[in-house]
């Protein structure tokens, strides 16, 4: 197996396996894993002969045996940074299909209201994932305070969902109208302020991860 990290090649960390040359990708990510976070730097991608991986799909690496595996490397303050703004960007789209979506629930077209109702679930679920990851690089080179409001904002949103699956269960189509276009859209504006201390512009000194 060849190994690229950055376009760099570093097939060598086969012989710093244990036993040397173990090509179990999983070993070999772990080990690739401890020397980037040694460096402050955390894996952001991966390529398995030329094929992208999510997360879920990453679960099945035992079973691969890869001829080339491409490593994709980061600072997590960047990468926090960047999905901060992505996050931003994804809220404006949401609140749009969030809007449609409860007008279609108040006027009665419950077919396509429900078609604009996952289009919304799904996006959040996006969202959901992109906050979780946020918080769970904030541990590597951010403070406590930094990310509180990140925090919240993850606590609040998740309360909220429950109420809007139990109103859809319940087919109670206009208290879901009123809670996507009120408190959901509220909500998803409690955003700017939560990610503020994450953003370059608001970030002279973000805990740990100023010096960096």
């Amino acid at each position: 197996m060849r190994i690229t990290i950055n376009d760099r090649d570093r097939s060598d960390i086969l012989e710093q396996m244990d036993p040397p040359g173990n090509e179990r990708v999983m070993d070999v990510l772990e080990r690739i894993a401890r020397e980037l976070e040694e460096q402050g730097r955390v894996v952001a991608g991966l390529r398995l002969d030329g094929e992208d991986l999510t997360g879920r799909e990453r679960e099945e690496l035992e079973e691969r045996r890869p001829e080339l595996l491409e490593v994709t490397a980061k600072d997590p303050l960047a990468m926090i940074r960047d999905s901060a703004e992505l996050n931003g960007q994804w809220i404006a789209t949401l609140k749009t299909e969030i809007s449609t979506c409860a007008d279609r629930f108040r006027v009665g077209d419950e077919v396509q209201a429900i078609e604009s109702l996952v289009k919304v679930i799904e996006g959040l679920q996006v969202l959901m994932l992109s906050v979780n990851q946020i918080l769970r690089l904030g541990t590597l080179c951010l403070s406590p305070e930094d990310t509180a409001g990140i925090c919240d904002f993850q606590n609040g949103f998740t309360s909220l969902l429950s109420e809007v699956v139990e109103a859809q269960e319940n087919r109670d189509w206009i208290m879901l109208a009123d809670l996507l276009e009120y408190e959901l859209a509220e909500s998803l504006d409690a955003w700017a302020s939560a990610a503020k201390p994450l953003l370059p512009d608001q970030s002279a000194s973000p805990g740990r991860g100023a010096a960096r």
